[in-house]
């Protein structure tokens, strides 16, 4: 009985917590129903974007409350139909275990929900970059190299290891290999490899990655060729002589570009000399060959004496010229006969350099001739010329002509030679028309040259006043005509100036030599009718001439009448206006 209650109790008990229990999940189910909680972030890479969910409510607004975000990363809270979606988003760059808290409150800041996170960063791999496979000699430097980097902010260290095999695994540490290249050894011929492990240390984590293998080969170097470095000691022999290579180098150049200069081991052939003229030696070394030419003369033939079968075929020249040896033969007389050559002898002097006749000399071996050539003196000519000496008048206005006064020119000859001269050349443009700055061409015997003058605006022309004609009693003869005067300045005054007293000067000759008694007369009248009384009006001026009148009348017989005087006037202006003395334009001829 005991038991069946005791049993009976155990089961209300049981039921009696599994209700407790019920309703504790309940409560947490309530507070956030259709929530999804996310505690444990996982990890996260340095250096990548990252864009985790956090967790889910039905509305709210997610902060940090609590603990440290990676930095570089913050909470972000989306509005979806699902609800509120809590995000951590960013790039962290700092590698660590991160814990944080983070509170979800409504506009009126009621807390909704705690989420509690853990998110672990791990340093970012390195990026890989090797240098390609090394092929090279014994010797020769060989160099291999990684380049790593990373997308956080973490420091790289190098450790490179070698291996007979194509393989990152068991290979043998390099001591002192901790840098980004690595020079290898090319000491031994074969092929090995090499990989680097890089790695990343960033806040106390480290991660690491190894480097694809590197190969390089080492091999021996081949001889590629062989030349001839140093001639021998002996370059001349005669036919049945024995070579002789003392003094004779070769260069022995390698696969890998080395040389080496090599003066014995090589050998000959043929070694003796059995055919007169340039003979052909081969050089062997390491089954490569090269050609050593020697020149064999024929035995015991002695040069007794040479002359000239036909001269050069041009036997004049001008001084400075090269002696051109062209149809020049030489016979050659030995101990064993003659023989013709029209090359291998030597002339001197080879620039004829002085005028008249010169005698060459011809070398062929140790015995000479000559011949005589005409040198004749190089023709003088302008190379050019140049302004020395500017002329003395530099100023000039608009329409005047240009004054070469005092311009010398320098005249250089193809001799080299130099003269001044003055005159002889001329110059264009003469009439210096236009204003602003001009340029002159002097051109002299073929040659020309230019120089500048600036020539300034023409004066403007003012005419001059004219002068009333003064009253004459006497009758008026045919008028003189008017002679336009213009005004002008610097040299063209003085010019006019001086042309119009000559011509004045003339006609005044002229005149006087043709009309003189006529010319007295009417200066004599002229001047007795300049001494009357002025023509006035009145009673008075009527006195006056009744005066003059009855004194006319009462002179006597050798000085004549009134009358009789304007007569011989009137004739002596007739006379003037038909002299020759103005052209067609009414202008004084001079």
């Amino acid at each position: 009985m005991f038991e069946r209650i005791y049993e009976k109790m155990n089961k209300r008990f049981l039921s009696l917590l599994l209700i407790v229990l019920l309703l504790c999940a309940a409560v947490p189910c309530t507070a956030f129903a259709d929530n999804t909680i996310i505690a444990n972030l996982g990890k996260a890479p340095a250096g990548k974007y990252l864009d985790q969910l956090v967790g889910t409510t039905e509305t709210g607004t997610a902060s940090c409350v609590g603990g440290t975000l990676p930095a570089g990363c913050s909470v972000v809270t989306e509005q979806k139909s699902s609800g509120a979606c809590h995000y951590l988003r960013g790039t962290p760059m700092s590698a660590g275990v991160y814990e944080f808290t983070l509170s979800v409150k409504d506009d009126s800041s009621a807390q909704l929900a705690t989420l509690t996170c853990s998110l672990t960063v791990t340093p970012a791999e390195p990026s890989l970059t090797v240098s390609s496979n090394v092929s090279c000699f014994l010797g020769d430097t060989a160099t291999v190299n990684v380049k790593a980097t990373v997308a956080d902010s973490g420091s790289l260290s190098y450790r490179w290891f070698s291996s007979p095999y194509n393989s990152t695994s068991n290979g043998t540490f390099i001591e002192g290999a901790t840098g980004s290249s690595l020079q290898v050894s090319t000491s031994a011929v074969g092929t090995n490899y090499y990989y680097c492990e890089v790695t990343n240390t960033n806040n106390g984590s480290s991660t690491s990655v190894l480097s694809p293998t590197i190969q390089v080969s080492v091999s021996e170097p081949v001889l590629s060729s062989i030349s001839i470095n140093a001639m021998p000691s002996t370059k001349e022999y005669k036919v049945g002589d024995t070579l002789n290579t003392a003094g004779l180098e070769i260069v022995a150049k390698y696969s890998n570009g080395t040389s080496v200069i090599v003066s014995s081991g090589f050998e000959v052939s043929p070694t003796t000399l059995n055919t007169a003229g340039t003979q052909n030696i081969t050089v062997s070394y390491m089954g490569k060959t090269c050609t050593l030419p020697v020149l064999v003369a024929e035995a015991e033939q002695v040069v007794e004496s040479i002359l000239i079968v036909s001269e050069p075929t041009k036997l004049e020249y001008t001084v400075g010229e090269w002696l051109d040896t062209s149809g020049l033969k030489l016979r050659i007389q030995t101990n064993k006969g003659s023989f013709d050559v029209t090359t291998g002898f030597s002339c001197f002097p080879n620039v004829l350099d002085k005028e008249g006749s010169q005698t060459i000399t011809v070398n062929y071996g140790s015995k000479s001739t000559a011949f005589t050539v005409k040198v004749l003196p190089a023709e003088e000519k302008i190379e050019s010329i140049s302004v020395k000496s500017m002329p003395t008048k530099l100023s000039y206005s608009a329409g005047d002509r240009l004054d070469t006064s005092g311009m010398v020119l320098e005249v250089t000859m193809n001799t080299g030679k130099t003269e001044e001269v003055s005159t002889g050349f001329g110059c264009t443009p003469m009439l210096l028309e236009k204003e602003g700055r001009q340029q002159i061409t002097v051109s002299y015997q073929g040659k020309s040259c230019t120089f500048e003058l600036v020539v300034s605006a023409a004066a403007e022309q003012t005419p001059a006043p004219e002068k009333s004609p003064e009253p004459v009693e006497t009758p008026q003869a045919t008028p003189k005509p008017d002679i336009p005067r213009e005004s002008h300045t610097g040299t063209l005054v003085v010019v006019i100036v001086i042309a119009a007293v000559v011509a004045l000067a003339a006609l005044g000759a002229y005149v006087f030599v043709l009309k003189h008694d006529k010319i007295q007369q009417f200066f004599d009248r002229f001047g007795k009718s300049r001494k009357q009384p002025e023509n006035k009006s009145g009673p008075d001026a009527r006195d006056n001439a009744d005066g003059g009148s009855r004194a006319g009348s009462t002179a006597g017989p050798d000085k004549g009448t009134g009358s009789k005087d304007n007569e011989d006037d009137l004739d002596f202006l007739k006379d003037l206006s038909n002299l020759d003395i103005w052209d067609d334009r009414n202008n004084p001829k001079h």
